[in-house]
């Protein structure tokens, strides 16, 4: 019974990944199993925190403490967050190459592609220290240590 319970963990949790889709009805598609092409691991960061200096890698994200909401490093190049399935904000970057996203120490979010060329940044850096954070209310808030320098604007 154990070994089932954690097979069904891992199913859920390769067709809850996503990459390689170019838009948000291919990401619908994508969280609900009927793609194929987005099933990859990724490292679950569950404290909602990415902190100054640390980075995630396409196919990696950063989910909220009560798992509701994820910031996901799409295989597509877009930063995409996510309620469960459900696509609410995006950096635009479809189709652009990028490796990671960086939490710079500077406190600025910077997707990055092939040779370190910077793709999308929230244009954030003077604040040193600035941390970013995926609330349970649906909100992606960069803090520099308490005051927020830069968020989506979808918190409910």
């Amino acid at each position: 019974m154990r070994s089932f319970l954690i097979s069904t963990l891992v199913l859920i949790s390769l067709l809850s990944a996503n990459a390689g889709q170019t838009d948000f009805s291919r990401d619908l598609a994508c969280h609900r199993g009927l793609s194929k092409d987005c099933l990859r691991t990724q490292r679950a960061n569950s404290n909602g925190i990415l902190p100054s200096g640390a980075r995630i890698h396409r196919g990696e994200s950063v989910w909220a403490p009560g798992g509701e909401f994820r910031l996901s490093c799409q295989n597509d190049g877009n930063l995409v967050l996510y309620r469960h399935e459900f696509p609410l904000w995006s950096s635009g970057t479809v189709g652009r190459e990028v490796r990671e996203c960086l939490m710079q120490t500077d406190g600025n979010l910077v997707l990055y592609g092939p040779g370190r060329q910077p793709v999308w940044a929230s244009n954030t850096q003077g604040n040193p220290g600035s941390f970013l954070a995926v609330q349970d209310d649906g909100n992606v808030v960069i803090y520099r240590p308490v005051v927020p320098v830069w968020n989506t604007g979808t918190n409910r």
